[in-house]
């Protein structure tokens, strides 16, 4: 048997051109003297239009992923097994905490990806998993037969956002995403404002792309211009016509890399509160906006450790009136 060797970037270039004069996985396959399934693969596993460049740069970070798995034992087992059980910690925290504290002990390091796997797949499993905020006792299967969220037509990469979204500490960039009701049959909109935490709940008539976009316009339109900044959201085919934000309200889009829920860690935080009001096993669709906007308010006027204990409407309050201030002045100025 042929021993398999990965497509180079020559190769890849080469694909992307063949695609690009409309030729099929068949002819591309005989072009490069290369099995059928495995053009086929690589132009499948892509979400967007096929880029040679881009196909590359994700092929290296894959090898170099798979160089660098690390067995989560001893010590950092421990410190793992610590933070989860007793401060309750998320796995994207731990990842942070970690990262931080451990800067200088690079065996030390590991990803929320990481974490997860290991407490899937450890022995006291049942035990452990009793820890996380989404309490599954199995991890969902994401490579189900059927389900594809890519597809999405001039879809941004999380990793083209300006590094100044990162630090949180410019206001007005917002994570988004839908809080799917009973049987996948309703939806709420869900906003959540990096900075500040301040969310806004939509009530959706239909999860479809121009029902779900032209509601998130409804709501951005309400809010200053430096508070409306950018959007982080899933992958998800309600935002396929995701341009018409920028168009309408300048809100540029950006899309968080497939099965990474942690790079919108406050949206899924919120998501997670939020469902103590919206459980998963329920019809979203009987809730009115004005039920949704309570909802949002009481989470908006609970106070926050993250930001010294004042609440995410006040800091949102005080941002809209403040159009440069920077989270940290604005902590500074409410005490």
């Amino acid at each position: 048997m042929a021993q398999y060797c990965r497509l180079s970037f020559a190769e890849r270039c080469r694909i992307e051109q063949l695609k690009k004069q409309g030729y099929g996985v068949r002819s591309i396959s005989r072009s490069l003297c290369r099995s059928p399934s495995t053009i086929s693969d690589e132009l499948h596993r892509r979400f967007t239009d096929y880029k040679a460049k881009t196909a590359q740069q994700d092929a290296i970070k894959k090898s170099c992923q798979r160089v660098k798995k690390r067995k989560i034992s001893g010590f950092l087992e421990e410190a793992i097994l610590y933070l989860l059980t007793e401060l309750r910690c998320s796995p994207e925290q731990i990842s942070g905490y970690l990262r931080k504290d451990y800067a200088s002990m690079p065996e030390m390091q590991v990803s929320p990806e990481a974490i997860y796997l290991w407490i899937y797949r450890h022995e006291r499993r049942e035990v452990i998993t009793g820890f996380l905020r989404r309490k599954h006792r199995y991890r969902r299967n994401r490579n189900v037969k059927g389900v594809h969220r890519g597809g999405i037509k001039n879809r941004v990469s999380i990793r083209e956002r300006p590094g100044s979204v990162e630090d949180r500490q410019e206001v007005g960039h917002w994570e988004g995403d839908l809080i799917i009701g009973k049987k996948q049959g309703s939806a709420v909109g869900t906003l959540v404002e990096r900075s500040s935490r301040y969310t806004i709940l939509v009530q959706l008539d239909g999860r479809d792309s121009e029902t779900v976009v032209s509601k998130f316009i409804s709501f951005l339109k309400r809010i200053p211009a430096h508070l409306r900044r950018s959007l982080t959201y899933d992958n998800g085919s309600e935002m396929a016509y995701h341009e018409k934000i920028y168009e309408q309200v300048g809100t540029k889009v950006y899309f968080a890399d497939p099965r990474s829920p942690w790079q919108r860690g406050s949206n899924e935080n919120t998501n997670g509160l939020i469902r103590e009001f919206l459980p998963k096993s329920t019809d979203l669709s009987v809730h009115s906006q004005e039920k949704l906007g309570g909802i949002a308010s009481l989470l908006n006027r609970r106070p926050r450790k993250i930001l010294n204990f004042n609440s995410p409407e006040k800091v949102f309050e005080y941002c809209w009136e403040n159009e440069s201030a920077k989270l940290s002045k604005c902590l500074i100025d409410l005490e």
